[in-house]
Order: structure tokens, then C-alpha cells, then sequence
């Protein structure tokens, strides 16, 4: 089966064989494939995604990492890179001037694109070193493309030579430039030194993550030293880490005074015409003026919580997609695993039955570790939407006037900074359930009326009648925790009275009276958690047993 007409002229040989690559004993790609695709890939990423590299160099705060074996390893690796792709060029222009020899396009177009492409990182490792960035993504995935695509043209410059399809300068060639580029692959799973110049201090007690490899923090490697000694004893408070900067409250709380100072702006403008508010770039404050028309306030920590942690979130939620779809790679290639055993030995070929079970291999290990960085951004995107939220409620309390003083006791205070703000971060995780679930349902009901037909129907009811089921309980636990809540800041109202009075509880022997009190109150809240208790266990009972039903 050949390939396209086009590319077969510019690279002089078959681009694509059908025959050779999949129906065959011996699978291979052709030369032309090697030579286009697979070397187009890794260089296409690194010129694709160059200017997310260069938002990264801008937006770094750090400077100057030192000189090290790795980086200095680094440059002479892509020099010495340079140096072969460059004599490999020369020598394309020998053998075309030579006309004892035929070069097409592609022969002069591979090692400028692969020249070009490394000369580009090698200028982004300087500038790494200069912006004080230790280690990236962008450069390790760049290494891996390249490393992993130049795998069949390694294996085939073997084959070619044994059976004397290939030229001895071009076989020694190849067999210096693809060594470098594994190594130049294992240098960038490590990161540089720690910078000098550092925006935010990083001490002996400092988390390691920040100066952690790409590699270490996909795979949570940075991580390993803090649970190995809690393997071996019990951690106390000098065994933890200090937070990193981008988790520490420091940094959230001030991007998110500056969101919320631009929403209150805005909010103020809309809602109440003859009020005056100004923002001071400077103290990063707004000032209010003037009295309120209605006296109502139009402000929603929504926006707030949109411009401050929206990016992260999203980043999240594209990992979950990634990860929704993937779930459904692994059993189509089951699927096509059970086909090839189903056959008959002589009809097929062994290394297929290979290729599919690495190729789930592969899959479910990227799904996991894609599930974990997922799980990872959205708790530490929570963690901090509930710092902002403590911190908004926390300064709020010490502004309050008396008499709104006289309308939230301390107690409703506590609750709403450790229980309410809370309640935002158990719903970030699950948030983006709304929109994957549908998804899931859609895709798997797909696949499986491929299999099953009109049967699948039946399963979908199932789905469509414990939809109102589920509602029901949820609509019923909501109202139960709204329940609690009022119970609760009553509970910590009136424990509030009675330590504000307590000598006249103690003169008057009160204390009976109030410990009734306060007893009945907790006795109606146990009562509600009681009754919430069941209706979880019921929710965990019909999700269990859902996939059964189906």
C-alpha cells in the first residue's frame, strides 16, 4: 500500500507501507516516515509551545542559577549536538554537489529543522540559567519527543547497515547524535542548583518542591523523604516543611485583596450611583465615599474567587478531560488485545499481543499519573480559596461596626472562617463533576450500544430513575445542614453568653440551668447529624450499587 505521492517525492523513498509497519512479522516505519514525522513532532512541539517558554522566562522572579555540572553538561551536550547536526548538513551539500549521489529536499531539511531546533534550546537553558528557572516541562518533554521518535530510525540504521543499505559515515553519525540526545534526556530529569538570587526565601525547612525536577513532580519523587521518615517514626511539627511561596497565605492574600479590591470597585460603581470609590495601585486598597442609595451591598466573593485561582482551576479541569477520555482508551485496546487472542495462531502476528498489552501499560500509568496532578492542583486550588475566604471574613470581623457587631456573635465569626469557608474547598475537588459526569455517561453509552444494541436503554433508565432518587436525598441533606448550622452558631452563641457571664452564672448558680440549655440545643444538632448520617449512608448504598443495576 503506498503512501502519498508528494512526500514520497520529497523524501525519495515510500512514506507509508501499511505492510511493512503493521502487516508483518518484522514491523518497521519506512525511512521516509522516520526522517518526516517522527523527527517533525518533537521540533514542531518546541517551536509550537516556545512562547508559553517565554511568558514562563518573563514572569520568573528569581535570577542567577549558579554554574553546575548539570547545566554546564547541558550546553556541551546541545553544543556537541550542534556540531553533528552541522556536519550533517555539510555533507548533504557534498554528496548533492557530488551528482554521484541522489539527495532529495527532505535530506537537507532534516538536519536544519533538528539544528535550528536545539539551537533554540540551547539558547533557553542560558536564559534558565539567567531567569533563575532550576526545571520545566517544556524542555524535558521536548527531550523525551525526541528521544522516544528517534527509537525506529536508531533500530532501522542497524538493520540497514547489517545488510548494507546504509553508508558508514551516516551509520557513525546517527550513532553519535542519538546517544546524545538519551543523555541530554537523563540531564533534563534532574534540575539545576538552587538560584541566588531568590524572590521569596527558601530555608533549611523549606518544601522541596520548588526545587524539585519537572520529573520528581509528576511523579510526587520531592515527596518521598517526608514519608519515609514517617514510615520509620512519627512526624512531629519540626519534621514538616515550611509552604512554598505560591501556597503561602502571604501570596494568596494578596492576590486576592487585589481582585477584591477591583470587584468592590466595580460592585460599588453598579449598585449605588452616589457613592465614590477609587483604587490606589499603590496600596492596592479601594476607598469608599459617600452613602449607599438602598443601603444594601452588591458584592460576591464569586469574581473574586474567578480572577484569583480561575486559571488553576481550569488547568484542573483540563487534566480531568484528558483523563475522562482516556478512561476509555484502555478498553478499546482490551478490546483489540481480545480480538488478536480470539484468532487463530497462524493468522496473526506475535508482537502485536505485545504492542497491545504495553500499550495499556502505558496508558494506565499516564492516566494515574495524570489523576494525581488533577487531585493535587484542585485540593491545593480549595486550600486556597479557603485561605482567601478566612482571610476576607477574618478582616471583615475587625471592621464591623457595633451595631452589626450586635447581629453576629463571635461564634456565627468562627463558624463562617473554619466550617463555611471549609465547604469551599470540599467543593472544589468534585466541582468539576457537573460537567464530567454527563460526559463519562455519554461516552460509555457510546461505546457500549457498539456492543450491546438497543439494550443499552435499559441500563440509561436505570441512570434516569435514580437521577430523582439522588436529588431527592441531596435536596433533603442540604436542608439538614442548614438545620445544623442554625443549631450550631445557637450552641456557640449561647456558650459565648455564658463565658461573658460567668461570675454572675457562679453567684446566682445558673449553671445548671444554662448546662440544660445548652445540652437541649446539642441534643436537636445530634438529632440532625443523625438523620444526615442516614441519608449519606444511602447515597453510598445507591452508588455502590448503581454499576450492578446497570
Amino acid at each position: 500500500m503506498a503512501g502519498d505521492g508528494g512526500l514520497d517525492s520529497f523524501c525519495g523513498s515510500e512514506f507509508w507501507n501499511v505492510n511493512t509497519t503493521w502487516n508483518t512479522t518484522n514491523p518497521h516505519f519506512t525511512e521516509c516516515f522516520e526522517r518526516t514525522v517522527l523527527v517533525w513532532i518533537p521540533c514542531g512541539f518546541l517551536w509550537l509551545f516556545s512562547a508559553i517558554e517565554v511568558h514562563y522566562l518573563l514572569k520568573s522572579k528569581d535570577r542567577l542559577v549558579p554554574w553546575s555540572f548539570l547545566n554546564i553538561s547541558k550546553l556541551v551536550g546541545s553544543g556537541a549536538l550542534l556540531v553533528v547536526e552541522l556536519i550533517d548538513i555539510i555533507y548533504e551539500i557534498v554528496r548533492n554537489n557530488s551528482k554521484s549521489y541522489n539527495v532529495y529536499p527532505n535530506d537537507f531539511l532534516v538536519p536544519v529543522i533538528l539544528f535550528m531546533s536545539i539551537l533554540l534550546q540551547t539558547v533557553f537553558v542560558v536564559l534558565e540559567k539567567k531567569r533563575g528557572i532550576q526545571s520545566n516541562g517544556y524542555m524535558f518533554l521536548f527531550w523525551v519527543l525526541l528521544a522516544v521518535c528517534g527509537i525506529p530510525q536508531y533500530r532501522s540504521y542497524f538493520t540497514m547497515y547489517a545488510e548494507n543499505e546504509l553508508e558508514m559515515f551516516s551509520f557513525v553519525l546517527y550513532n553519535i547524535y542519538y546517544p546524545l540526545t538519551v543523555v541530554m534526556f537523563l540531564l533534563n530529569c534532574f534540575a539545576d542548583s538552587r538560584p541566588q538570587v531568590l524572590d521569596y526565601p527558601r530555608g533549611p525547612q523549606s518544601c522541596p518542591e520548588p526545587d524539585a525536577s519537572f520529573l520528581s513532580r509528576i511523579t510526587f519523587f520531592w515527596l518521598d523523604g517526608l514519608v519515609w521518615r514517617g514510615y520509620r517514626t512519627s512526624l512531629v511539627q519540626e519534621d514538616l516543611w515550611k509552604l512554598s511561596q505560591e501556597c503561602a497565605s502571604s501570596t494568596v492574600i494578596h492576590d486576592w485583596d487585589k481582585n477584591w479590591s477591583k470587584s468592590s470597585t466595580k460592585a460599588y460603581k453598579k449598585g449605588e450611583s452616589d457613592t465614590r470609590a477609587t483604587f490606589n495601585n499603590e496600596t492596592e486598597q479601594v476607598h469608599v465615599t459617600g452613602t449607599a442609595g438602598d443601603g444594601k451591598t452588591y458584592i460576591s466573593v464569586l469574581p473574586t474567587m474567578v480572577k484569583t485561582f480561575g486559571r488553576e482551576f481550569l488547568a484542573g479541569s483540563a487534566l480531568k478531560l484528558i483523563y475522562d477520555l482516556m478512561q476509555f482508551v484502555s478498553p478499546q485496546i482490551l478490546s483489540w488485545l481480545i480480538d488478536f487472542t480470539d484468532k487463530e495462531t497462524d493468522e496473526v502476528e506475535q508482537w502485536k499481543g505485545f504492542f497491545y498489552a504495553g500499550l495499556m501499560f502505558v496508558v494506565a500509568q499516564i492516566q494515574s499519573m495524570i489523576l494525581g496532578q488533577y487531585f493535587a492542583r484542585t485540593f491545593l486550588v480549595g486550600l486556597k480559596i479557603r485561605t482567601g475566604v478566612i482571610s476576607a471574613v477574618y478582616r471583615k470581623a475587625l471592621r464591623i461596626s457595633s451595631s452589626a457587631r450586635k447581629e453576629s456573635t463571635v461564634g456565627e465569626i468562627v463558624n463562617l472562617m473554619s466550617v463555611d469557608a471549609q465547604r469551599f474547598m470540599d467543593l472544589t475537588t468534585y466541582l468539576n463533576m457537573l460537567w464530567s459526569a454527563p460526559l463519562q455517561i455519554i461516552l460509555a453509552l457510546y461505546f457500549l450500544w457498539q456492543i450491546l444494541g438497543p439494550s443499552v436503554l435499559s441500563g440509561l433508565f436505570v441512570l434516569v430513575v435514580l437521577i430523582p432518587v439522588n436529588g431527592f436525598i441531596a435536596n433533603h441533606v442540604k436542608k439538614l445542614q442548614i438545620k445544623q448550622m442554625k443549631y450550631k452558631d445557637k450552641r456557640v452563641k449561647m456558650m459565648n453568653e455564658i463565658l461573658n457571664g460567668m461570675k454572675v452564672l457562679k453567684l446566682y448558680a445558673w449553671e445548671p440551668s444554662f448546662e440544660n440549655q445548652v445540652l437541649e440545643i446539642r441534643q436537636k444538632e445530634i438529632h440532625v447529624l443523625k438523620k444526615a448520617a442516614y441519608l449519606n449512608a444511602a447515597t453510598s448504598f445507591i452508588f455502590t450499587c448503581t454499576p450492578f443495576l446497570v
